[in-house]
């Protein structure tokens, strides 16, 4: 019986909680001038409008909004190969910088820098010489190459890049 006494006493909660809601006066909050209360357009939606982006120095891309899947705070996956054979790597889009990172996840960097150099200019429907014209790093991490990580490797076919 001793068990029993808080189960009772949060059954009788309960309804009292939902009365004190239910009786709590509503707020007098005014939104100021040019605020919406009206739900927003989820981050994910896109209209047709938005299946190109200009970005960089004037390229025009397909959206990563169209192709990506939305990670939040406006940046987008553009791609994720993590069960690929050939080379793991991740495209990400950070559109408050209109910036792309390419993450190099194994070695032979060489080939995985390829696969997603491939990938890139595919899903962002844009040439090599445009996709050097966009703000776009291309590096690996510690776990993958004590030698290359936070070098600025960039793309193989962009001047400066480095040769791996």
């Amino acid at each position: 019986m001793k068990n029993a006494a808080p189960v009772i006493i949060i059954i009788l909660s309960i309804p009292l909680a939902g009365l004190v809601f239910w009786l709590w006066p509503e707020s007098d909050f005014v939104p100021p001038a040019g605020f919406s209360t009206l739900p927003q357009q989820p981050v994910d939606a896109v209209t047709p409008a938005d299946d190109k982006l200009q970005s960089g120095d004037g390229v025009i891309v397909t959206a990563p909004a169209r192709i990506g899947r939305s990670l939040g705070a406006d940046s987008y996956e553009i791609s994720n190969e993590p069960n690929s054979l050939a080379a793991r790597f991740n495209i990400v889009y950070f559109a408050e910088y209109d910036f792309f990172q390419i993450s190099l996840e194994t070695e032979p960097l060489a080939e995985s820098r390829q696969n997603a150099e491939d990938i890139f200019l595919s899903q962002l429907q844009v040439s090599e010489a445009d996709a050097c014209r966009l703000n776009v790093s291309v590096r690996t991490r510690l776990e993958v190459s004590q030698f290359y990580a936070g070098t600025e490797l960039g793309l193989s076919f962009c001047p400066d890049s480095v040769e791996l």
